[in-house]
């Protein structure tokens, strides 16, 4: 199987938070967007981990990145990296493209029915 690409994990954990966000699941679409803005940020994608951010604090004004001024920032917080670990250990890429597959059977993976930015703009 081919390695993925940065933009094809980044598609699969954006995919899975549509899925929650249509499901009126909004911690775990959180958690989705969480891990798609680490990898953005992981992958030198500074500017869609930002816009990454602004989306879960848009849809989540509560969420536990409020205090922070930037990804960047929040990555400085121990707290902030235990969690994401401990959700990169929870939904590993594999585990979420299979997640991906059982909650969209017919879909076709990666590519979305609207893109990864359309849809962070229809959840502002």
């Amino acid at each position: 199987m081919p390695v993925p690409t940065t933009e094809e994990i980044i598609h699969v954990y954006t995919q899975l938070a549509e899925e929650h966000q249509k499901r009126l699941s909004p911690q775990e679409r959180d958690r989705f967007l969480l891990l798609a803005a680490d990898v953005a940020y992981s992958a030198g994608l500074r500017d869609e981990a930002e816009r990454l951010r602004r989306t879960i604090l848009t849809q989540n004004p509560s969420h536990l990145l409020k205090p922070y001024g930037s990804f960047a920032e929040a990555l400085q917080s121990p707290d902030i990296l235990t969690y994401i670990q401990q959700l990169r250990q929870r939904y590993p890429y594999s585990k979420a493209e299979r997640l991906l597959q059982t909650l969209r059977p017919n879909a076709a993976l990666p590519r979305p029915e609207q893109s990864d930015e359309e849809f962070a703009l229809a959840m502002d």
